[in-house]
């Protein structure tokens, strides 16, 4: 904070950061031909997961009087709800990524106040998700190769609603028009 109650050089600082952290990832990531689409997101997903709960355990450890602080802790005024689901908040985002990286999300603060505790725990919670999600895609694989293994008479059922489609593309379609 400047004497004239700015945070802008901070503020640079931190955005310079996460440029230079996803700037790695377009080259070691995002311009990989290899990997699909859905595992780069996969990666970003995680990379802002890791970035967010490092940031809430540096929040964490700062004095109480500090403005970020108070703002992570603040609620703001009870307003009417509009219809619909509510957005999502910055808590709700935090408290996905400590599931995520199963992380207790009642008693986050106390690992938190320290910074190497928290540092690794957060870093093992990324590659213990990073498995689980790798051994998920590996078990829908597993399962459409064996629905791809068990239909030799050439008909292939809807699993949602029981329709017989005469091929495996016609289902993908069915499955992703009717079901998504």
């Amino acid at each position: 904070l400047t004497s004239l109650l700015s945070l802008d050089r901070e503020l640079d600082v931190r955005i310079g950061k996460a440029s230079v952290t996803f700037g790695r990832l377009t080259s070691r990531v995002w311009n990989n031909k290899l990997l699909t689409l859905n595992t780069k997101v996969s990666v970003y997903q995680t990379t802002l997961d890791v970035r967010r709960l490092r940031w809430l355990g540096h929040v964490e450890r700062m004095p109480q009087d500090r403005l970020p602080k108070a703002v992570l802790y603040g609620q703001l005024k009870n307003r009417p709800r509009r219809r619909g689901r509510p957005k999502l908040r910055y808590s709700n985002k935090v408290k996905q990524g400590l599931k995520k990286f199963s992380i207790p999300t009642d008693n986050w603060e106390n690992p938190a106040h320290n910074r190497s505790v928290w540092r690794s725990q957060v870093k093992a919670g990324a590659v213990t998700a990073e498995s689980h999600q790798r051994a998920e895609a590996e078990a829908c694989r597993r399962a459409r190769k064996q629905s791809a293994l068990q239909s030799p008479s050439g008909e292939w059922t809807c699993s949602h609603c029981g329709k017989v489609c005469r091929s495996r593309i016609g289902l993908f379609s069915h499955t992703t028009a009717k079901h998504h």
